[in-house]
């Protein structure tokens, strides 16, 4: 996403600086729109993935000692 974000802007200035390259700024509005659709995609997948790490770690714990 960070990626994304970097490019985002550079399409932005590519699309500032000439008149003729118009477009790159709506590459880079749709990358904003893939960043925004993709935040809540990444937090359903690590919350999960989060909380099964710590139970896991916490039994594992457990059989050691």
């Amino acid at each position: 996403m960070a990626v994304a974000f970097v490019i985002s802007i550079v399409l932005l200035v590519l699309a500032e600086a000439d008149a003729d390259n118009s477009a790159y700024g709506y590459l880079a509005l749709f990358l904003w729109f893939g960043i925004v659709a993709a935040i809540p995609v990444l937090l359903a997948l690590a919350i999960p993935g989060v909380v099964m790490t710590r139970r896991a770690r916490r039994q594992g714990g457990r059989r050691d000692h």
